[in-house]
Order: C-alpha cells, then sequence, then structure tokens
C-alpha cells in the first residue's frame, strides 16, 4: 500500500526491526516478549492491544506463530518490540485461528508475518 500524502512527516511513524539471530533464538527457546495492537471486531472502533504476549515460533518462509490475542479485524496490526528502549515493528498480524476449529493444526497459535519479510520493500519506499 502506498499512501497519498506522507503522514509520517505530521504524526511520527515506527521503524520496523529486523529480527536478528539473537531474537530469534529467543524464540525458539522460550518464546520472543512483544507487544500487538489492533482494531478487532469485537473491539468497535476502539484500539485494543495486547502487552507482554510471546512469539513462539518462526519458520525460513518469514512467517511467525503468536499467543498474542489477536481476532478477526487485527490483520495487518503491528507486533512492537522494545529494542534499546524504543519500540519497533517485527512482524504484522495475518492470519486469525479459532481455537475450536479441530482442523486447524495452529489452534493454540496465530500467524504472523515477520518483518524479514517486507523490511526491504518498505526501506525502498522511503
Amino acid at each position: 500500500m502506498v499512501l497519498d500524502r506522507p503522514l509520517g512527516d505530521d504524526i511520527g511513524f515506527l521503524d520496523i526491526h529486523v529480527m536478528d539471530a539473537n531474537a530469534l533464538s529467543d524464540i525458539g527457546r522460550a518464546g520472543l516478549i512483544v507487544s500487538q495492537a489492533g482494531y478487532s471486531w469485537d473491539t468497535g472502533d476502539n484500539l485494543s492491544g495486547h502487552l507482554g504476549c510471546r512469539i513462539t515460533e518462526a519458520f525460513e518462509d518469514n512467517s511467525v506463530l503468536h499467543e498474542c490475542d489477536t481476532a478477526q479485524g487485527d490483520s495487518g496490526s503491528p507486533f512492537l518490540l522494545d529494542v534499546d528502549g524504543t519500540w519497533k515493528i517485527i512482524a504484522v498480524d495475518s492470519q486469525f485461528f479459532s481455537a475450536t476449529d479441530e482442523k486447524s493444526p495452529f489452534a493454540q497459535s496465530n500467524l504472523a508475518v515477520d518483518s524479514r519479510a517486507f523490511a526491504a520493500a518498505v526501506a525502498q519506499q522511503q
């Protein structure tokens, strides 16, 4: 998506952070603690968030599984990591799975696309 005007110049923006080997290792050991904020279907026009939730698994295709409380409507919402005192985007929510869906292999997790997949494209737009 390309905006028709530079909103970041007026309201600011968050940098994108590509997870390094240490962060990916943290995910593999005990999960990486992040925060997520979005507009879930069940909160109307109100921003909702989940502070201190975990990314639990990272895949080679640049997707991750997370245990953050996301629902329909949260797609595209950011996952934020505190990097040296500054919040940075490390992933965006992609897929909500219902815990009651017996056919889903991800009944206890949801899917996000991590910044390894899009950081270079964003940098080209700046």
